[in-house]
């Protein structure tokens, strides 16, 4: 009755943009009175969305506004960039964090609310050397802190210390 649509659906090599984000899928669904918008790829391209320079992509991506959330599903990947106030979730646990810190699993949550990072089902997380895996990591930003359950596996490194030159 208001003339506002119900829902969009966009087909072939779809860009969206909004609320601080970008979005390129195969196939772009957008559900109003949800507040949710659904990217889908193909089997050649993953679906993905980037803010504040992070990048996610997936199989399909939900991006819930109302609840301030992102969920990537199906060969989920994400690169965590920090940010000019503050560092990028994973790096502080993993190395530098004043660089990207890389991370995949079968699902990647994102909650801008409660500020967590989950990666679920054979997740992992690197920078450079160092890595962290396990069934399932959480990230909690807020507190700057990690969790990794179930077979767990780390290998982390530090970054070699500067070379001096030998007094004369």
């Amino acid at each position: 009755p208001s003339g506002e649509f119900q829902s969009l659906e966009l087909q072939g090599d779809v860009h969206v943009d909004g609320e601080g984000r970008t979005g390129r899928a195969d196939r772009v669904v957008d559900l109003p009175d949800r507040g949710t918008w659904l990217l889908t790829g193909t089997p050649a391209a993953a679906a993905t969305v980037e803010e504040g320079g992070s990048k996610v992509s997936a199989d399909r991506i939900e991006i819930d506004q109302k609840r301030k959330s992102l969920r990537a599903e199906g060969k989920a990947r994400a690169v965590f960039v920090p940010q000019k106030d503050r560092p990028a979730q994973a790096s502080a646990l993993l190395g530098d964090p004043s660089r990207p810190t890389y991370g995949k699993g079968d699902r990647i949550v994102l909650d801008q609310a409660t500020r967590l990072a989950t990666l679920s089902g054979s997740a992992s997380l690197w920078q450079d050397a160092s890595s962290v895996f396990a069934d399932d990591i959480t990230l909690n930003d807020a507190e700057r802190s990690a969790a990794a359950v179930g077979k767990v596996r780390a290998v982390l490194t530090q970054k070699p210390a500067a070379a001096t030159a030998p007094a004369a």
